[in-house]
């Protein structure tokens, strides 16, 4: 029969209790480590929420500012300096610690939705044509008159079947248009670009931006409802594409080129107010009209991203600014917005 020292066990049952304390103390740091951490984590959505808060506020009255200041928009105004805002005088940079921001004339880019228009669609068919055949898709005739028709069919059905099946250029007169959809005809206004996704005429490739060129989603736009493009902010396949056929693809290019040029110089930032400037302004191109209606150097409609980082997280938001003028002077509606 084995003895066993009365000390013996009162040192086994020590060490015993030791052990257990031991555990609970390590499960009791890793509930106070893990309230910590969430609560730090609380503490950085709470301080970014305010970031963006302030940094949406203060790019608001940006706009409202240059609204005041000047009747036409271009990349030297205020509401365009976005990441470089930490370089402004007379605001509490400490307020944009971490923050990027980034705004985009939503008037730079071609307003989809006026390929239907009962007057000037035509004009707007032409210039979604060219954008796609020439650069930077390049893309081949019958397959740019697909897109454009499957797009004119899914915003206004009755007024394709009336008015374009019948001027479809040379080659592109049996398109299947049962084949162009993955829903329903929609037969409306598109409300947002993720509609294209169910145009099955588009590859989805041409939608995302690649190292080489841009895509659709940075070319195209649901909510410039004025449907004037400003000439001084568009990019350049947007500047070739409403150059008329009369003037030859290369020539747009150059004109295109020149207009980016002659507008990026600030000794001419105050010749662009009115929208022959590139006529009456800019040497070379006397010869070419743009279609009146069309262009315009006023923006009203603007995309701001407003990024907080540090080393922990990082939150996004989007959105889409109305500027109105109303009585007394400038209101900014956010008309879509999203945080991620």
């Amino acid at each position: 029969m084995i003895k066993t020292d009365k000390n013996g066990v009162v040192l086994i049952l020590v060490l015993f209790l030791i052990a257990i304390l031991s555990v609970v103390d390590v499960e009791m740091l890793k509930v106070s480590n893990m309230e910590n951490s969430i609560s730090s984590i609380e503490k950085g959505y709470i301080f970014s929420y305010n970031a963006i808060k302030n940094s949406e506020a203060f790019e608001k009255a940006l706009l409202i500012k240059d609204a005041r200041e000047n009747k036409y928009d271009s990349f030297f105004d205020i509401w365009s300096f976005g990441e470089n805002v930490h370089t402004l005088n007379g605001y509490d940079r400490e307020l944009f610690e971490g923050v990027d921001i980034d705004v985009e004339d939503e008037c730079s880019k071609f307003p989809i939705n006026y390929i239907s228009d009962n007057k000037t669609g035509q004009t707007y068919r032409d210039i979604l044509f060219r954008l796609l055949v020439n650069k930077p898709f390049k893309l081949k005739e019958k397959k740019a008159a697909e897109i454009v028709l499957s797009l004119w069919y899914w915003i206004d059905k009755e007024g394709v079947e009336k008015k374009y099946l019948s001027k479809l250029p040379e080659g592109v007169d049996n398109i299947d248009t049962s084949k162009f959809f993955a829903s329903a005809v929609k037969n409306a206004p598109m409300d947002n670009l993720g509609e294209l996704f169910l145009i099955k005429t588009i590859d989805s490739k041409l939608l995302y931006p690649t190292k080489k060129r841009p895509g659709l989603f940075d070319l195209l736009t649901t909510y410039c409802k004025s449907g004037k493009i400003n000439i001084n902010t568009a990019n350049r396949y947007i500047i070739a594409a409403v150059v008329p056929d009369s003037v030859s693809q290369d020539e747009a290019v150059e004109f295109a080129d020149s207009v980016i040029k002659f507008r990026s110089d600030e000794f001419h930032k105050d010749l662009l107010k009115n929208s022959d400037w590139y006529q009456t302004k800019m040497p070379g191109f006397s010869d070419i009209v743009l279609p009146s209606g069309i262009i315009s150097t006023k923006s009203d409609v603007f995309r701001m991203k407003i990024c907080y980082k540090n080393a922990k997280l990082s939150v996004c938001a989007v959105e889409i600014l109305e500027r109105k003028k109303e009585k007394g002077g400038y209101k900014i509606k956010t008309v879509y917005k999203e945080l991620y």
